[in-house]
Parts: structure tokens; sequence; C-alpha cells
């Protein structure tokens, strides 16, 4: 159970569930692939925690985390996760696909390797939008897919990508403010081990401003979805999930958020899986 924790598996599980509802949403044409699909998504994602887990054993140790899954133990499963992830690249896909996927796996071994955890704000903003990115992988394996072709039917507002923009803005902005949140639930470690990361050692203004940009970031999406979407009962379900981030707003705007990391980013953790479960509706 330690080992499944130390790999943040609900983590992989909600990306690759995601990765699966989006082909359905937007493509629609294969089972097979979107299963083959959301597999290589979860074992791509499982490995990034794995390596990730491997190089900050000390702080977390310090952090008191995951403290029964030694260094060797993290580093093996480093290693066959990392095997497992690429041999499945190759195996179950092809074209356009193989190289979005190549592309996250490199990000997420680069992200590691080169200690973003000393290189400030930036290191969270990888891990968010190499996150919100992973939905974008449906349309990649058309084909037929063009980056430039993609970013024209986007700006004339054809519907499946201006649905895509939507859904990218509220998982990027959720899982920004979660890393955030993360890093000063993780502040004691991190300034052991002299890793500079950004959220603890900003000001209260700078982060109060981060998270509420983020928040009004996160109902831009909504805002988008529900001015887009043609029937009743979703537009009452857009109605609906905003009101979960009520809570996030008043704590940020009284200063309370910053004290109250460790539930907060548990309940980002839940509110982003409810919007994960709402890409099958």
């Amino acid at each position: 159970m330690s080992i499944l924790k130390s790999l943040r598996f609900l983590n992989a599980l909600f990306v690759s569930m995601a990765v699966f509802a989006a082909y359905h949403k937007w493509i629609s044409n294969s089972n097979i692939l979107s299963i083959q699909l959301a597999v290589i998504v979860f074992f791509g994602v499982l490995f990034a925690n794995a390596l990730n887990n491997f190089l900050d054993y000390e702080v977390d140790i310090a952090n008191q985390k995951f403290t029964q899954v030694t260094r060797k133990q993290r580093g093996w499963l480093a290693r066959i996760l990392g095997v497992i992830s690429l041999l499945l690249i190759p195996t179950f896909s092809s074209g356009h696909l193989s190289s979005a996927l190549y592309l996250l796996w490199f990000i997420s071994v680069a992200y590691n390797l080169i200690q973003t955890k000393n290189k400030g704000w930036w290191g969270g903003l990888m891990v968010s939008f190499s996150l919100a990115f992973s939905i974008m992988l449906p349309f990649w394996s058309k084909p037929n897919f063009s980056l430039s072709g993609f970013f024209q039917d986007l700006f004339s507002h054809e519907k499946s990508k201006v649905e895509f923009a939507g859904f990218f803005l509220i998982i990027f902005s959720l899982s920004l403010m979660r890393e955030y949140l993360k890093d000063i639930q993780d502040a004691s470690g991190d300034q052991k081990h002299q890793k500079k990361t950004w959220a603890p050692s900003a000001s209260n203004q700078a982060f109060k401003w981060t998270i509420f940009i983020l928040g009004l970031i996160l109902w831009l999406g909504f805002a988008h979805l529900f001015i887009l979407e043609i029937s009743s009962s979703f537009k009452l379900l857009w109605v609906f999930l905003p009101s979960f981030s009520f809570p996030i707003l008043v704590s940020t705007m009284k200063g309370e958020i910053r004290n109250q990391a460790s539930f907060y980013q548990k309940y980002l953790k839940f509110y982003l899986f409810v919007g994960t479960v709402t890409l099958f509706l």
C-alpha cells in the first residue's frame, strides 16, 4: 500500500481517465485505441512519479512522506516503470501520437532530472501544462493531425477544439493551484535540503494574487463551457461545479489558504476528480 501511495496511483488513474474520456468526447471512433492510449498515459505518469520519488528521497524523509519505501525500492520502481512506459509507446501507437507521447515522456524525465524544485515558480507550471496537454492526445492520434490546423480550427471556433480549450484551462489552473499548495505543505523538508520552491518563499500578497488569478482562469474555463453547451442539463452542471471553488476563493481573500495548504491540496485533488468525471458526460 505504501508503494502505491508513493507512486500517487490515484493521480495516474485520474489522468488516464481524463485521456480516455476526452477520446470518446472528441474522437469517438475506437474503444480499443482509447483504452490503449489510457494505458500508455497511466504507466507514463506512474514512471514520472516514481522518478520524482527516487530523486526526492531525502526531502520526502524529512517531510515524513512515504518513509517505508526505501531509496533502493524507489530506484527499481523508476527503472521498471520507465522501461514499461517506453515499450508501450511503439507497441500501441504510431505516427503523430508516438511523437506526442515521447514528448510527454521526455518532459517528465527532464522535469525531474533538472531538479525544478531549485528553479522557483516554473516547476509546477511544467507539471500542470503537461497534465492539461495530455487531453490533447486524442486529437494527435488522428492520422491527418496538423498542429497549425488544430489552432486554425480553435480560432475559427470549431466546436470540439473550442471545448478542448475550456477543459484545458480548468485542468491547468486546478493542477497549478495544487502544485503550489503541495509545495507549502512540504516546505520544511524542502528548506532543509535547500530546495528553492516558490510558493513557501513568496510574499503573502504575491501568493494570494497568484491563487486568485488561477481561480479566475478556472471560472473562465467554466464560463467558456457554459456558453458553448446547448443542453439545459449541462448548463445546470456548469452552474453547479464552480460552487466547489468558492471555499478556495474565500480562503484566499482572507489570507487563510496558506495555513490550510494540506486540506486544500486534497480538496483540489477531489475537485480535479469531479472535473475528470464530467468529461464522460
